[in-house]
């Protein structure tokens, strides 16, 4: 995160990432606000609470929020207050990152939050795959369910190596130039 940065974060934009448990929102929550703020680990349910960063591209900053993974079962400890949350940093959100693993099939949280998303939220909504690390897998994500969910065709980058980060920032920036609060210069 940029430090002594002299903004009003109320006026600034919001993004969201959302999705069920392991598929890297905190990773990529770490990489596109430049620092290891979130706790990553291969232990589900290791993201609890809300993380909020600043995401500085293009000289200008929006604000970021990693929220907890999603498994909307309510045996598991704490699920309600990460549902909670999540929903409120969706209506809090100019726009929504719905964060996927491309490794794997639509599993049933992920259609839960897509209609979730489809019937609540009227903003937009950016479907990401990630864990693409080659060409391959991507070519296989493309050929599979993902774009049923009819929050549209997925955006392809990898968190961990970086691969289409910068895309994917071109493109949130893109979208949030439509909304009320714009991305901020310094």
């Amino acid at each position: 995160m940029v430090k002594d940065v002299n903004i009003d974060l109320d006026k600034l934009p919001s993004v969201a990432i959302v999705g069920r448990v392991n598929v890297g929102k905190s990773t990529l929550f770490n990489r596109l606000i430049e620092e290891k703020k979130a706790i990553v680990s291969n232990i589900p349910g290791t993201t609890r609470t809300s993380n909020e960063g600043l995401v500085l591209w293009q000289g200008k900053y929006f604000r970021l929020i990693d929220t907890g993974g999603l498994t909307f079962e309510d045996e598991v400890p704490l699920e309600k207050d990460i549902l909670k949350q999540s929903q409120r940093a969706m209506k809090e959100a100019d726009l929504i990152l719905f964060l996927f693993d491309g490794q794997t099939d639509v599993m049933p949280q992920e259609k839960e939050l897509a209609k979730f998303i489809r019937r609540i939220i009227n903003k937009p909504v950016v479907l990401v795959a990630n864990k693409i690390d080659s060409t391959k897998i991507e070519s296989e994500l493309l050929s599979g369910d993902w774009p049923k969910l009819g929050l549209g065709q997925p955006f392809v980058v990898s968190a961990a190596s970086g691969r289409n980060v910068g895309d994917l920032l071109d493109h949130i920036y893109s979208l949030l130039k439509k909304t009320k609060n714009r991305p901020k210069n310094k």
